[in-house]
């Protein structure tokens, strides 16, 4: 079973990839990214939400399907990484990639509750998302156009 989940995710590997990549996102502000990719990473835990609840219990009791996760994981956090590094310019944390892996951490684990909490589809999901964002932004000391003018 970890192996056919290895397989699902080489097939979602190139939509990260693609969704993730610093030429999508050229001319388009950090802040205004992840405000556009959180929610379609949002959506993606939501579409699949059984098949991930089921993949986390498993993973708790068996490595392989631990390392299978750490995969996915180190991929998201390589290609958010990717991305953020070609923009130093816009970010103001001491240790960026230090600062992108617990980032994340918070996110992933963010989500893994609701999922396993079955609140994922919960109505206040946007809000949470939100919440999310902000909470990354000002991690990373990334400027939130949407708050300056607000």
């Amino acid at each position: 079973r970890a192996a056919r989940a290895a397989q699902r995710f080489g097939s979602r590997r190139k939509m990260i990839d693609e969704l993730l990549s610093p030429a999508q996102w050229q001319g388009v502000s950090l802040a205004q990214t992840l405000r556009a990719t959180f929610p379609i990473i949002v959506a993606g835990y939501q579409a699949r939400q059984g098949l991930l609840r089921a993949f986390l219990e498993q993973a708790s009791r068996d490595i392989r399907f631990r390392q299978t996760w750490s995969i996915v994981g180190d991929h998201i956090t390589a290609r958010v990484t990717e991305l953020v590094m070609s923009r130093l310019d816009e970010v103001n944390h001491p240790e960026p990639e230090r600062g992108i892996r617990l980032g994340l951490r918070m996110v992933f684990a963010t989500l893994a509750h609701q999922m396993q909490m079955h609140e994922i589809d919960d109505p206040e999901m946007d809000v949470l998302t939100e919440e999310l964002i902000i909470v990354m932004l000002r991690h990373m000391g990334i400027p939130d156009e949407s708050q300056q003018s607000a």
